[in-house]
């Protein structure tokens, strides 16, 4: 099981009762029963290029750290990048006053 953690703070700088709430949840370990998860799922490549960085450093080759570290930094980077579209894509903008 993984686990979760809600953290609840006041919003900086709000003169109004505004909250900030941040959810993490641990992603569950693999193991024989469950082989997979959605994270693995959905983008391989993150843990492909992860494991590929880690074992550059175990074998203490620069040359592969600095590919395959800069290869698992471009796939956090589209994991965040799909997560705020995600998240933001249904946002709508409204104009203050009257509209047509």
């Amino acid at each position: 099981n993984g686990t979760a953690v809600i953290t609840i703070y006041p919003a900086q700088e709000s003169g109004d009762t505004q909250w900030w709430m941040n959810y993490y949840k641990m992603v569950p370990a693999l193991s024989a029963a469950a082989p997979t998860d959605p994270l693995l799922t959905k983008f391989p490549n993150l843990f492909f290029y992860g494991v590929l960085m880690y074992a550059a450093i175990y074998l203490q080759d620069k040359e592969l750290l600095e590919t395959y570290g800069s290869l698992y930094q471009d796939a956090v980077h589209k994991v965040i990048a799909q997560d705020r579209g995600t998240r933001y894509a249904r946002t709508a903008v409204r104009q203050p006053g009257l509209t047509p």
